[in-house]
């Protein structure tokens, strides 16, 4: 690991030190159940703090946050984890994001909550697919997987498809209609949102997926995809099945 990502992670850790609330320490423990230590800093504080670290460090380039991603994963530190993926997000923008996926890759099976996971999957995951389509066919064959984080990262990063200007409702039909009748609240969760934000951008697209699908798609799903259509489409969608 090189010398100058830890350099990075203790000043990581030593900044968090100094924003630390008891307080929301134990509200986020019990919001975001997780083995992780968790030191209790705010999300708008994580990336405040990623803001001016990338200030401060202008030649760190996307390829050095990457073995600092390792270090944090490593260390399973809530906190630091959360900052340095603020900070990679905010870099992707600028350079090549391609040698991300295998680091993505390697970082979701370390995930251990939906936090890491879902922030991973927005503010790096997606903006690389938008760039690079054929990375769909991975998140398509991720939806297979045994580990229910990764599931979820797939979806995740298909609701965020169609957030901040991006579309992709056909891309993000064809991941949820994997995970349909997934065994893990967490994922069914993130299925329901997922169709949500889809339906946004194409609310009869997302209505005949619901309405084609409303027999085996389980009936938390059904309620949550379909919660932004008109009244006459959800009521279609959430009348009993004969």
């Amino acid at each position: 690991m090189s010398s100058q990502a830890e350099r990075l992670q203790g000043e990581i850790h030593e900044q968090l030190l100094s924003l630390v609330e008891p307080d929301y320490a134990t509200k986020i423990q019990q919001l975001v159940p997780s083995q992780w230590s968790v030191l209790g800093v705010r999300v708008p504080k994580l990336r405040a703090l990623a803001a001016d670290l990338k200030k401060r460090h202008p030649r760190v380039s996307t390829a050095d946050l990457i073995p600092l991603i390792d270090l944090t994963f490593a260390g399973r530190c809530r906190e630091e984890v959360l900052c340095a993926i603020f900070w990679l997000a905010s870099s992707i923008k600028k350079e090549p994001a391609a040698p991300l996926w295998a680091a993505i890759d390697g970082w979701i099976k370390q995930v251990a909550d939906w936090e890491v996971c879902d922030q991973l999957a927005m503010g790096v995951a997606a903006p690389i697919v938008a760039e690079n389509p054929r990375r769909v066919a991975d998140l398509v064959d991720w939806t297979g997987s045994p580990n229910p984080w990764r599931r979820r990262f797939t979806v995740a990063t298909a609701a965020a498809m169609n957030q901040k200007g991006r579309s992709n409702v056909a891309a993000t039909l064809q991941i949820c209609a994997h995970l349909l009748q997934d065994d893990a609240p967490t994922v069914r969760k993130a299925v329901g949102w997922a169709l949500r934000e889809a339906s946004e951008k194409e609310p009869r697209a997302v209505f005949g997926f619901l309405y084609e699908h409303k027999a085996e798609a389980e009936r938390s799903i059904l309620r949550e995809g379909s919660e932004k259509l008109p009244a006459e489409q959800r009521a279609l969608i959430l009348e009993e099945v004969a």
